[in-house]
């Protein structure tokens, strides 16, 4: 009988015996197991961190496709129309998880003219960074052969309200080639910092339309104020 092989989990660190395969770029995003791409990004993780994120990748997905136009891309349309009905279909907290907050919003052009009413929902930002944390996570080791190192954070932007800043643009500018996996279902920039290899601005994109700006860097700690007496 062979030993299991002890390895290291790419997002925690720990040191396990069984490790599993993950797949850093929720395969549901295609549609389930039939449709993941030939080339998927994969590390070894230690069965929490994979039972962890999993919890997250059905909501992360359902949201994602939720807030594209319909017919507006071809894949995100096959997993609205089977994965994303099919779950909601068989579970009434997969329909109050995505519909939280759900209300009609008004559409209006750039001269404020309102054009139509569309319906809305409130998106829980915290359970979206999480995946987006555990993508940087994933790709951060599949690079480097390690994980983050434990003084360094993840913090994760949604793509509002910024893009169009000049720092940004410059950053964007100088970041690595687009990398694809699965056509542009999901795609990857990233960029260095010359003086810490390991602060790293990302770009992450999601059915070429959603996308998600991130950093690693080093975490503050706040020293305690010291008792005046």
């Amino acid at each position: 009988m062979v030993a299991p092989r002890s390895i290291y989990c790419a997002y925690c660190g720990e040191l396990t015996e069984r490790p599993t395969r993950d797949h850093v770029v929720p395969s549901t995003l295609w549609g389930g197991r039939g449709f993941r791409p030939q080339h998927s990004v994969i590390v070894p993780a230690c069965e929490r961190c994979q039972q962890d994120y999993d919890c997250e990748a059905e909501y992360f997905r359902n949201c994602i496709v939720a807030m594209i136009d319909r017919n507006s891309h071809p894949v995100s349309e096959r997993v609205l129309t089977n994965s994303v009905i099919r779950s909601l279909e068989r579970s009434s907290r997969a329909v109050a998880e995505l519909f939280r907050g759900y209300r009609l919003l008004p559409r209006t052009t750039p001269s404020g003219i309102v054009t139509e009413v569309s319906p809305g929902f409130q998106i829980h930002l915290g359970r979206i960074n999480r995946v987006i944390e555990k993508i940087v996570r994933g790709i951060y080791y599949y690079k480097s052969g390690s994980k983050l190192p434990a003084e360094y954070g993840v913090g994760v932007y949604e793509g509002n309200g910024f893009w169009e800043d000049e720092q940004t643009q410059a950053l964007i500018t100088a970041m690595s080639p687009i990398e694809h996996q699965g056509d542009d279902v999901f795609t990857c920039r990233y960029v260095r910092d010359n003086a810490d290899p390991n602060r790293i601005a990302w770009l992450l994109s999601f059915y070429g339309r959603i996308g998600f700006f991130a950093l690693t860097e080093r975490i503050v700690v706040q020293e305690p104020e010291g008792i005046v007496q």
